[in-house]
């Protein structure tokens, strides 16, 4: 009796936590922001909608202007603390708004670009009224270092779901990958591991980070496969460490080994699957 009063609870929860994300995005789309934003997708896992906590609820966020993106985020921040009640710090709003990262496990997780950085099947440079062709600090570092900017639109392109506004990804011819979209499948992976022991003195945050950090890179080689039309070959990366993570992603505390161990481990399968780069 216990046990099903207690699942009643859970589902209760969830179906709250629901009614308040939906009543977010309705806040979010309502006539006094819509004019700033041209679309609204979600995508991820769409966990951290009933379990803030420990995943994040993912948004890519089109604006029509790079001067909408502060307008935008400050309405989100003020709807996020009136109607969600999740934590956000200034730390994470100024990572989101220059870096399009964030630094937090759960909570929203914001990626705006404006129409003018989203053009051809890319993020590109843009011309400003001067006639100079500028990219964002932001979008520089993250396409040019983090991130494969191809791998990441073909994902939001396939996978995302538009929640509101105008269809702006379903026309985009997205160019084969290459060996550089090779490497960058691994940079935030190495940067988020070389940032993990901030958070070793909460087991439950750096497991996660640890996990995160090999979902990130073998998400990019799957898609990459999905991409060039090899997705059979993606199974060679596959191994036991990787269905542990994801067994393990939701619920850190049934992951036994040690934290020491955890990130060797992660250490070593990321060094090891680096042949990816040079033997797709």
């Amino acid at each position: 009796m216990a046990v099903f009063v207690m699942l009643n609870i859970l589902a209760m929860s969830d179906r709250m936590s629901e009614i308040q994300f939906n009543n977010f995005l309705k806040k979010l789309t309502g006539p006094d922001i819509t004019g700033h934003i041209i679309a609204i997708y979600e995508f991820g896992s769409g966990y951290g909608i009933t379990h803030p906590e420990i995943s994040d609820v993912d948004l890519f966020i089109v604006t029509k202007t790079v001067g909408d993106i502060p307008i935008v985020l400050n309405r989100i921040n003020e709807l996020e603390e009136n109607i969600l009640h999740w934590p956000h710090s200034a730390t994470k709003d100024f990572i989101e708004k220059h870096f399009l990262g964030s630094n937090d496990i759960g909570g929203l997780h914001l990626i705006l670009i404006s129409k003018e950085e989203l053009k051809l099947g890319r993020i590109k440079k843009h011309r400003r009224l001067q006639g100079s062709f500028v990219k964002s600090l932001r979008l520089r570092l993250l396409t040019g270092l983090l991130i494969s900017e191809y791998i990441f639109l073909y994902k939001i392109k396939n996978q995302a779901k538009l929640v509101f506004g105008d269809e702006v990804l379903d026309n985009m011819q997205i160019p084969r990958p290459g060996a550089a979209d090779r490497i960058k499948s691994f940079t935030l992976s190495f940067v988020v591991l070389l940032l993990a022991p901030l958070t070793l003195f909460n087991e439950f945050k750096f497991k996660v980070w640890c996990f995160k950090a090999t979902k990130y890179y073998m998400d990019c080689i799957e898609t990459y496969y999905k991409m060039t039309g090899n997705n059979n070959r993606s199974g060679r990366f596959n191994n036991l460490f990787y269905n542990r993570v994801k067994a393990c992603r939701y619920t850190p505390e049934q992951y036994h080994s040690g934290r020491l161990k955890l990130y060797l481990a992660t250490w070593y399968y990321l060094f090891r699957n680096l042949n990816f780069i040079w033997k797709p």
